[in-house]
């Protein structure tokens, strides 16, 4: 993690007196890649990897305005957001809440044979017999 140390503090630099992507990118001697669709639900920038920490920080954050360097998993970011889109509200709700219970159901079931397989004192003797 020291190379990005190194890039957090090279960002933090590039981002002084900058009041755009364009501005910083310039400094940094690298180009802006644009990233749309981001959702919360699915924590992965496309094209790039799973990043819990930058997902989390941009929809905590307001729209037009040079973000914080945020150092994540895989890398160091900086980001605007242009916009938030309102997903579509749900049309059947009920189909939803059955999928959701149906999907914590199956976790349950197996997170219980996991415990009584840990909890098991069972010793296989079946070659004595065989």
């Amino acid at each position: 993690m020291v190379q990005g140390k190194i890039l957090k503090t090279k960002f933090e630099s590039a981002l002084n007196g900058a009041s755009s992507l364009a501005q910083v990118a310039t400094k940094l001697g690298t180009q802006v890649v644009p990233v749309e669709n981001v959702v919360f639900a699915n924590p992965v920038i496309p094209g790039v990897a799973q990043e819990n920490k930058v997902i989390g920080a941009i929809f905590g954050s307001q729209p037009n305005k040079l973000s914080k360097v945020i150092d994540g998993d895989r890398g160091v970011y900086i980001y605007t957001v242009k916009s938030f889109t309102n997903p579509p509200a749900l049309t059947n709700v009920l189909k939803v809440k059955e999928q959701m219970e149906q999907a914590i159901s199956q976790q349950v079931d197996q997170a219980v044979f996991e415990v009584l397989k840990k909890k098991a004192d069972i010793k296989d003797s079946r070659t004595k017999f065989y």
